[in-house]
């Protein structure tokens, strides 16, 4: 169970998960602008949580470079 926690904590799965959110809403929205389709549909907001996912991981993952910067030195 410890390991399941560890591993849903893990910026890079939460990286992941993102950028796979983000590729394919992107996809979908290149569809619609292809199709000249309008309004709002559902994977404009999964584009949205794709991208606030993967900027929520950003800290967690400069600040392990400057951890391992400050170790090497």
């Amino acid at each position: 169970m410890q390991a399941l926690r560890k591993l849903m904590a893990s910026p890079w799965l939460h990286i992941l998960l993102g950028l796979i959110l983000l590729v394919s809403a992107g996809m979908e929205i290149r569809d619609d602008i292809q199709n000249a389709v309008q309004g709002v549909k559902a994977h404009h907001g999964v584009f949205v949580f794709g991208l606030f996912h993967i900027l929520k991981t950003l800290p967690d993952i400069f600040e392990g470079i400057e951890d391992i910067q400050k170790s090497g030195e």
